[in-house]
């Protein structure tokens, strides 16, 4: 965690190289689509991802980085992307995606809860709700 304050060319090196925990609905629903992978469309791949905004970003960002020197224009939206990279190469290269967590401070602790770690995952879509 950092502690102390970055500028800004310090954040977007930071923001590259952390892994960016996506919602606990994104991995759950990833894992249904994952099962049935030989007669998934692209289409319900692709609204598993916009309800996602990190996931989002992880996917058009490794799209990026792997861009073929033949590619001559952006990929800017999740359906092309997922035409370019293709079902079977998007769970190889996804299937292990972080949760987001509680941060501290929010006053809802576990019993037993030890200080200084990590609280449990959020519930997607209830972000500082109670689980």
């Amino acid at each position: 965690m950092l502690t102390r304050q970055l500028g800004l060319n310090a954040w977007v090196s930071y923001l590259d190289q952390a892994q960016l925990p996506v919602l606990r609905r994104t991995v759950t629903d990833l894992a249904g689509l994952g099962e049935r992978e030989d007669e998934l469309n692209g289409r319900e791949l692709t609204a598993v991802i916009l309800h996602d905004p990190i996931m989002t970003v992880k996917v058009l960002r490794y799209l990026e980085s792997h861009r073929g020197k033949s590619q001559v224009t952006d990929i800017t939206t999740i359906d092309r992307a997922i035409m370019m990279l293709g079902t079977t190469p998007f769970f190889r290269q996804f299937s292990d995606q972080p949760l987001g967590r509680l941060s501290h401070g929010h006053g809802r602790h576990d019993a037993g809860h030890e200080p200084g770690a990590p609280c449990r995952p959020v519930r997607a879509g209830l972000v500082g709700a109670a689980p």
